[in-house]
This record gives structure tokens, sequence and C-alpha cells, in this order.
């Protein structure tokens, strides 16, 4: 997949990041807060390695994706989970509504995010995966650079920090669960650890405790 191509990328140019995740991830522990991130179950798009940030209702899950959202939303049971932000991307807000409905998570507990939409690719928005790689003549193009009025990764890091710190800011002692996307969990990874990670699978997720 894509992701592991950018994240081959990112693990050799963290000393483009400049936010200081060292404090954010100190003043999330003093604050005793926990963050699950998750990323959304399995759509359309996934099944044909499409890159797409579109909010359209067009790009909704699979049964699959349902299927695996059910699954997750059994694994958090017994979880209490305060607060939920949610990508504004329909595929991210349909996990966000079966797995609140099914975890009894009450709607007013739940805010949708811009923070945490997906990329947005420019021009190659409905191309295939192995388009947008042929568009970048170096590897680390494809998180210093963007397709033709796109968004480039380090965009995407600096808003996912912005994100991190918001919460840091709002909250005390609560368990807050970010809904998102596969290469937003690598930059959530980072601010949170100091490292990158792999990006999660559909409808998976990671706990960061203090």
């Amino acid at each position: 997949m894509m992701w592991r191509l950018i994240l081959v990328v990112l693990m050799g140019l963290s000393n483009f990041l400049v936010a200081e995740e060292t404090d954010l991830k100190k003043i999330l522990s003093e604050k005793n807060i926990t963050i699950i991130v998750m990323r959304h179950g399995e759509a359309m798009h996934n099944l044909d390695q499409l890159m797409t940030s579109s909010l359209s209702p067009g790009i909704s899950l699979t049964k699959s994706g349902i299927e695996q959202i059910e699954s997750t939303a059994q694994s958090l049971k017994g979880i209490r989970i305060d607060h939920v932000f949610v990508s504004p991307v329909y595929r991210t807000l349909q996990t966000a509504q079966l797995l609140c409905q099914s975890l009894g998570i009450s709607p007013t507990n739940i805010e949708v995010e811009p923070l945490l939409k997906e990329q947005y690719f420019g021009v190659c928005e409905g191309k295939t995966l192995q388009e947008y790689r042929q568009i970048f003549s170096k590897s680390e193009d494809v998180f210093l650079g963007s397709a033709e009025g796109g968004e480039s990764g380090v965009s995407l890091h600096e808003r996912t920090m912005l994100c991190i710190e918001s919460i840091a800011k709002r909250f005390n002692n609560q368990t807050i669960l970010l809904i998102t996307h596969g290469y937003n969990s690598c930059h959530i990874n980072y601010c949170l650890t100091g490292s990158y990670a792999s990006s999660l699978k559909p409808a998976s997720t990671i706990t960061y405790s203090p």
C-alpha cells in the first residue's frame, strides 16, 4: 500500500518536523488523557486502491468494512470513552455512527473534526495508487511535496499536531477516541511517540495511555 512507501520516506525525513512532540506527550501525561486512534472500516475506494479525500456518500463502507467495525466495537466494550472526534469524510462518519451506536456513546459526545480529514490529493483525486506514485521523481517528494493542487505530508503533520494540541488544552482525566484515516494514523503516532509506525489496518485501533 502507498502508506508503507510513505512510511519509509517519513522515517528518513523526521528532521523536517519542527513540532515539539516531547512537550505534547508530557502535557497529555500530566493531564491524564488517553487517546484511542481508529481507522475507518474498509471502504469502496480501498478495493481499487484509489486516492480520494472526497466527502461524498458515494465512497461508503463495504459489507466487510461494516463487519470490521462491529468486531472493533466488541473489543472496545467495557472501555470508557468520554469524547469522540471524527474526520468529516463520509466513510469515517459512517464508522463513527456504527461504532458509537454499538457502544452506546451519546451523539452529544461526538464531534466532527476537520483536522482529522484525509490528505487532499489534488489532481490525483480519484487516481490509482500507481498513478499517484508516478508523479514524484524523488521518494522524499511523497512527503515534502504534493500532487498539483494537493496537500503535502508536511501540511498534514502540522494539522495533526494542532488537533492533538487542542485535545490537550480541552480535556483532563478523559479517554478520547479519534476516528480517522491510515496516513493520519502514522502522523498521530509520531506526535504521541516521536516515531512513525505502519498505517492502521481498516477498523483497527491503537491506544496511547499517559
